[in-house]
């Protein structure tokens, strides 16, 4: 079952989103199957923290490994990203000239690495694997998302289809 706790972890939702994911619950039928707090992906004790206090949902998803936006000297992350705009952005972002010389460079995951990676700590692990690069003062940016667009509703119909 698709959460929506999963679905910020796979850096397909933010978590600004979350009264939106609310209101589709209640608006299905799911609501009779599936109870808020295990729709929302959270335990017991999370989902009463945050019904308390709307801001523990940070401290919430930082605990589960979630990895917010990042724009730092020499390293942008960017989540939550359409395919299609990160093709678009990506086009000709990597062309660099210095010194009359034109370089581009892309780089992909080695096959499988997003399924063992991409539930938390993606900030984490992409920093590690990019430090020789950052320390040598290149500059890396990323944008990770879904393959389309995140319909809420449709994922808690899903649910209720189940």
């Amino acid at each position: 079952m698709k959460t929506f706790v999963g679905l910020i972890l796979a850096g397909h939702l933010k978590p600004d989103q979350i009264d939106d994911w609310v209101e589709a619950w209640h608006n299905s039928e799911t609501s009779d199957s599936v109870s808020l707090p295990e729709s929302l992906g959270l335990s017991r004790d999370e989902y009463a923290s945050w019904a308390q206090n709307p801001d523990a949902l940070t401290e919430i998803l930082a605990l589960n490994g979630y990895s917010p936006d990042i724009e730092a000297p020499g390293l942008k992350i960017k989540h939550g990203e359409i395919a299609d705009a990160q093709e678009s952005d990506f086009q000709n972002a990597t062309l660099f000239i210095e010194s009359d010389t034109a370089i581009s460079i892309a780089v992909e995951p080695a096959k499988g690495w997003i399924e063992k990676n991409s539930f938390g700590h993606f900030n984490e692990d992409v920093k590690r694997l990019f430090a020789p690069l950052l320390a040598a003062g290149w500059n890396v940016e990323i944008r990770r998302g879904p393959e389309v667009e995140t319909n809420i509703e449709d994922i808690i119909e899903e649910q209720n289809d189940a």
